[in-house]
């Protein structure tokens, strides 16, 4: 009588099997804290985060993610400071035109095209990291 070969995955070795469990009782602030560093992505369960957490002491973070956060709500405020300038730009061309003064037209054409095109290029940006934000 011949055996049939095992499938799917590998047999562990006994030293690599999880047999032993610990129970920790945690405050919400303790728990708070261990888990600032748990990224899904990196740690497939709770467990092997905190096997990491606890055995390795080296915690893997998916720091792209949360500084692609950052960059984004500064890119936002940026935006919005932007807006705040082209008002002003606005309000310096009224002006201008009200009085007719030739003298600084210019500059403040030159102000309104730097201002334009500074405007697109964070638009740009903040498209762009949107999508990638919006994949991970």
């Amino acid at each position: 009588m011949t055996r049939r070969s095992r499938k799917g995955k590998p047999l562990k070795k006994a030293d690599e099997k999880l047999t032993q469990r610990l129970r920790v009782n945690l405050t919400l602030g303790e728990l708070r804290q261990v888990m600032a560093d748990f990224d899904p992505l990196t740690y497939p369960t709770k467990a092997a985060y905190f096997r990491a957490r606890m055995v390795d002491q080296s915690i893997t973070k998916r720091v792209v993610h949360a500084n692609l956060e950052a960059l984004e709500k500064a890119l936002v405020d940026s935006n919005e400071e932007l807006s705040r300038i082209g008002v002003n730009i606005n309000q310096i061309a009224k002006h201008l035109n009200t009085y007719k003064s030739v003298a600084l037209k210019d500059e403040v054409l030159m102000l309104i095209q730097y201002f334009l095109s500074a405007q697109e290029t964070m638009n740009k940006m903040q498209n762009t990291i949107h999508e990638i934000h919006e994949k991970w």
